[in-house]
């Protein structure tokens, strides 16, 4: 009889720890899901940003190797950033000299959206001499 009682006790033991291996499992199962969609998530958003970070500054080289940069004509800026930007973007670009000249294109950079910022040194040749600039820009969602 005593062995009879010993049995069934230890089935029940059984019992309970499988049950409590299963909810462990379910458990950790369902953590490794969430933090799996989440650095998906934080993945792509940073993935998007880091796009857009890299479009503008093709679009600073891009004016900048076609020599718009050297003009420092914030008109001849504009007409060749606009012609070459993609549809859904903006951008704005400020562009300050060693000698302190600034020039801006015209924008109003949003506050209620992502906007993101670069910048880029260059030089700028002309037949009379040589000086260096940094071009800032910001770009933006339309």
């Amino acid at each position: 009889m005593n062995q009879y009682l010993n049995s069934y006790s230890g089935n029940k033991k059984g019992i309970v720890l499988s049950l409590d291996a299963a909810i462990a499992v379910v458990i950790v199962s369902i953590i490794v899901i969430i933090a799996t969609t989440y650095i998906t998530k934080s993945n792509n958003d940073y993935t998007s940003r880091m796009q857009l970070v890299k479009l503008g500054n093709d679009m600073v080289a891009v004016l900048d190797y076609g020599g718009a940069l050297n003009t420092l004509n914030s008109d001849v800026i504009s007409s060749k950033m606009n012609n070459i930007l993609p549809i859904g973007y903006n951008m704005k670009i400020r562009i300050e000299t060693n000698s302190s000249r600034i020039v801006e294109t015209i924008g109003i950079i949003p506050e209620d959206r992502y906007v993101f910022a670069g910048r880029r040194l260059f030089v700028i040749t002309n037949s009379t001499d040589t000086s260096y600039a940094k071009a800032r820009f910001w770009i933006w969602n339309k």
